[in-house]
């Protein structure tokens, strides 16, 4: 079912994003997913080219798009301006505050973005006056609860060795150095790390512990199984506004997390999350914790799964609502 009946709404994303994807189901619109993996500049063009099909075959009346990309963002923006488009933009983090906010004409393209788009939608509140600051109009709404398909057999790890994966994309703001130290500090323990993603050279030339995998690039089904038969997930981020997408995926697979240690984080996930300060003395100690109350954090992640999709409906309909009277 759309947003109107009269207006037809479709969500636009360069990449493949699990938010993306949660958002325009828990809508009712349609995804269009231009992903291309070429040279830079090769890609942007063939991405412009297919969004632009996609935009004259399906005549929308508004567009949801994601930012990142700020290349779609900009040409979104420049399209509307020849039709009568409402845009809503979903804006992450990076979206915000472009390569960590240290580039002028990056932040003041993007604050451009906020100020023109009709709506822009944030993950949390504390970045609402960051929206407000530059002329925009703030929605805020997290990550739902993703739908995570689990394969057939794959359970919780029930042997001695306790199995736990770690979120990573490799980027500036995941202490992923840190989370070494802490498990190179637990190899006399029963434990074996598995970080996801595929990791710069450079790490390749420092020594990895014995009880660390690095697993590479997983397929989605073989990164959600990963995830699914794990005892405990660990996903961290440095940037204080940050939700990340491993915390939602925890509770979709139902395995215990543990996250940052921030005021973001805590006002958004409670029971069956530990929260943890980013270096390894900090990361040490909430595992050993997170470990030993295994059985009770699970037993509150479920529950904290039902409670926050109940909430998280509401705020849904509370969106559809400010789209229908754009």
């Amino acid at each position: 079912m759309n947003i109107d009946k009269d207006k037809k709404c479709i969500f636009l994303s360069w990449e493949i994003h699990t938010r993306s994807r949660s958002i325009s189901r828990e809508l009712g619109v349609p995804i269009f997913e231009v992903v291309h993996d070429n040279f830079f500049l090769i890609r942007y063009y063939r991405s412009i080219i297919e969004t632009f099909r996609i935009l004259k075959k399906e005549k929308p009346n508004i567009v949801i798009f994601q930012n990142p990309s700020i290349v779609l963002a900009v040409f979104i923006l420049v399209y509307s301006r020849f039709s009568k488009l409402d845009l809503v933009m979903d804006a992450h983090n990076a979206a915000i505050f472009p390569l960590e906010g240290k580039f002028w004409l990056l932040n003041k393209l993007c604050s451009v973005l906020i100020s023109k788009v009709k709506l822009t939608i944030i993950t949390n509140q504390f970045l609402i006056e960051s929206i407000k600051d530059r002329g925009g109009r703030p929605f805020v709404l997290e990550d739902p609860i993703p739908k995570l398909d689990v394969s057939k057999g794959v359970k919780t790890s029930k042997g001695k060795v306790k199995k736990l994966v770690f979120v990573c994309s490799w980027a500036k703001d995941e202490p992923y150095m840190e989370v070494m130290e802490a498990f190179k500090s637990l190899s006399d323990k029963d434990v074996m790390l598995f970080v996801t993603g595929r990791p710069p050279e450079y790490v390749f030339n420092k020594p990895i512990p014995n009880n660390v995998k690095l697993t590479g690039f997983l397929s989605e089904q073989d990164y959600i199984d990963l995830l699914a038969g794990s005892n405990l997930i660990i996903d961290l981020t440095n940037r204080p506004d940050c939700l990340v997408c491993g915390g939602y995926e925890a509770a979709a697979v139902g395995t215990p997390c543990i996250i940052s240690n921030n005021l973001c984080s805590s006002d958004t996930f409670s029971k069956g999350y530990v929260y943890s300060e980013n270096d390894s003395g900090g990361l040490k100690d909430s595992i050993l914790y997170a470990i030993d109350k295994e059985d009770a954090l699970k037993s509150d992640i479920e529950w904290f799964r039902g409670d926050y999709e109940v909430r998280y409906h509401k705020k849904i309909e509370a969106l559809k609502d400010v789209i229908y009277h754009l």
